[in-house]
């Protein structure tokens, strides 16, 4: 009776012990289950030149919200770039106070000096597993985004005019800085052309990209000579708007390198010759920067620009006080307010004016810009890059195109989702104007802006993530009759201030040519130009010019960001 007793209280024992064994195993799966809901969490520091504003603050995105509770993983602190200080310099002192933003986004410079502190993951590994944002990348060009042969940076892909995979895609117009002129300056000088509006009744308006040809101007203002003198001639003509005089010539501090690939100026680029040069390293960069001088002390050339701020230039723009220039923050709404003070101030681009069809490089034709980095300290690096990549997804490009169904915005009609608000497809097709609620308003796909913050995608969560730039294959045009933005459309005469031949290159992911890089951007942009501008004559101004390129070839190290530059031209069979 003892023996069997004694086994039952084995038995009840070896009952109880595999319940609190299921028990605790249930727990322990409960608390991942719980762990898995938890949100995941990262601050994300925009190391470029502009606010990112917008997206950020816009209490009607319903796309951020949808993708916050599919992923549980948000945005919890966006820090902004300032006007004070370089990025550099604010990354220096993120790391000085041991807080590093879990994400960074940046331009190569900054990008390759941010991986050479060592706060920031070698992601090779995880990009490999980027499937849907692989399908994208062409993998041929990844040694343009390389540090040491490895991979810190996921680009965000810019989908180029020679992709073979979308190349015969109309929509396929990638945004470029472009110089503009307004057409009825043009006609007050006697320029013969064909109106823009007539131009895109062609083309635009049937869904067809219109040769380069005919945005042609007669006769052309295609070398820096004539691009002097047609601004001389504007000044000449002594136009006011109101009792202010017109300005012939109005941007921005960072533009003027754009301004710069006349001549045989701008980034690191290998000539035909071998020769390799950047910045002020290239042979006309003081030819060019004696132009400036002269636009400047002329008269030509908008006195604050170094100075005034995005908001600044628009407002004059679009009040009829500028004439020409190569940037403009949002052409839509400075076309429409232009059109209602007088429906003859129209803007066009213009081809840049060259001194050599083959040099001189404001930009690149590669697959991306910005880059995002990952801080090495970020507790699970590989959720979130698997979150990146659903961005390049069918179900991601098609939430934020369209939003989630729950947003009502969109239904199906014979087998295409259409918006349920006209006026939400209006501003899609033809660009939103005051008063109307566009995609953007809803934190969408908005290609008709124009006013990019990174990305054509307007919802915070991807400004935030490395998106498309201004490409989209599943683009909302595409379920309406297809109409080109006449301004995209237009913009693509830039394209010779663009290396379109892979000899140019934004660096060779080192700290040398990152150095040199930064301290072009952060010295001479911010300053030494200014002291340049300021000259009062010839004498002053060989100083000035003198002093500032001895500076950037000792303080920005010029010569061993060159020979660095050599090597990575040699490796690369450039």
């Amino acid at each position: 009776m003892l023996k069997k007793s004694y086994k039952n209280m084995i038995l009840i024992f070896s009952i109880l012990c595999i319940t609190l064994t299921a028990c605790k195993n249930n727990t322990s799966n409960l608390k991942k289950s719980n762990s898995e809901e938890e949100f995941l969490e990262y601050s994300i520091f925009f190391g470029i030149s502009m606010q990112v504003t917008n997206a950020i603050d816009n209490p009607n995105d319903v796309v951020t919200k949808y993708i916050e509770e599919k992923f549980k993983i948000r945005v919890k602190e966006v820090l902004q770039p300032s006007n004070q200080i370089s990025a550099k310099e604010k990354l220096n002192m993120f790391i000085a106070a041991n807080d590093m933003p879990d994400v960074l986004v940046a331009a190569q410079d900054t990008a390759d000096y941010a991986v050479s502190t060592g706060r920031y993951k070698d992601l090779t590994e995880y990009i490999k597993d980027m499937k849907n944002y692989n399908k994208y990348f062409p993998q041929d060009m990844w040694y343009r985004y390389m540090n040491n042969d490895r991979k810190y940076q996921i680009p965000m892909i810019k989908i180029t005019p020679f992709d073979k995979n979308f190349k015969d895609d109309p929509l396929n117009l990638p945004y470029m800085h472009s110089l503009w002129v307004r057409e009825d300056i043009l006609k007050k000088l006697g320029y013969k052309f064909t109106p823009l509006d007539e131009i895109a009744k062609e083309y635009m308006d049937k869904g067809k990209k219109p040769p380069l040809s005919a945005y042609n101007i007669e006769p052309p203002i295609d070398t820096p000579e004539k691009f002097m003198n047609f601004l001389r001639k504007v000044k000449e003509l002594n136009i006011k708007e109101g009792k202010e005089d017109v300005i012939p010539f109005s941007s921005m501090g960072w533009s003027s390198f754009h301004l710069g690939a006349m001549f045989d100026y701008g980034h690191w680029r290998v000539d035909s010759k071998g020769d390799v040069s950047g910045f002020l390293g290239t042979k006309e960069a003081k030819e060019y920067m004696k132009m400036l001088w002269n636009m400047y002390r002329e008269g030509l050339l908008d006195k604050s620009f170094l100075l005034q701020s995005e908001e600044q230039m628009q407002q004059k723009i679009s009040s009829g006080k500028v004439c020409a220039g190569i940037t403009i923050p949002d052409i839509n709404s400075a076309a429409n307010l232009l059109e209602k003070i007088n429906p003859e101030y129209k803007i066009r681009f213009i081809p840049l004016p060259k001194k050599h069809t083959d040099l001189g490089f404001y930009d690149i034709i590669q697959p991306g810009f910005y880059r995002f980095l990952i801080s090495k300290d970020f507790k699970d690096i590989k959720r979130l890059t698997q979150y990146f990549d659903w961005f390049y997804s069918d179900e991601g490009l098609d939430i934020l195109t369209w939003g989630p169904e729950s947003s009502g915005l969109w239904e199906n009609k014979d087998g295409k989702k259409t918006f349920k608000n006209k006026e939400i497809a209006n501003s899609l097709i033809n660009g939103t104007k005051d008063g109307e609620k566009g995609p953007e308003y809803y934190g969408l796909w908005a290609p008709s802006g124009n006013s990019s913050e990174l990305t054509f995608f307007t919802s915070k969560a991807a400004v935030c993530a490395p998106v498309f730039s201004d490409f989209n294959p599943l683009d909302s045009r595409k379920n309406y009759p297809i109409k080109l933005d006449k301004y995209m459309a237009n913009r693509q005469v830039a394209i010779g201030g663009y290396d379109t031949k892979g000899i140019a290159a934004y660096g060779d992911g080192g700290i040398n040519v990152s150095n040199n890089s930064i301290y072009f951007w952060g010295n001479f942009q911010n300053n030494g130009i200014a002291k340049i501008l300021s000259s009062k004559n010839e004498l002053e101004f060989e100083k000035n010019w003198k002093e500032q390129y001895d500076l950037f070839i000792k303080e920005g190290k010029y010569n061993e960001a060159k020979e660095d530059m050599k090597k990575w031209f040699q490796k690369n069979k450039r």
